[in-house]
């Protein structure tokens, strides 16, 4: 099943005042033994916007060179 970019929207907007939280435990799975659930991570720390850019892009590119992902 595809989101779209107005249901990926909406779906951000119901975290509201969450979105610290929600940042935080994605940052840690991006860890995780499970490669899914890393994948999901990554995926959903893209979708959270401007608002954490300063954490989450370096957290993205370390992701990156993390011998989970190579």
């Amino acid at each position: 099943m595809t989101t779209t970019g107005k249901e990926k929207s909406v779906s951000l907007d119901k975290i509201g005042n969450h979105v610290d939280v929600v940042v935080s435990v994605l940052l840690k799975a991006l860890s995780d033994n499970d490669p899914v659930l890393r994948q999901s991570a990554a995926t959903s720390l893209g979708q959270v916007g401007g608002s954490h850019a300063d954490v989450v892009v370096p957290a993205l590119l370390k992701a990156l060179l993390d011998n989970f992902y190579g």
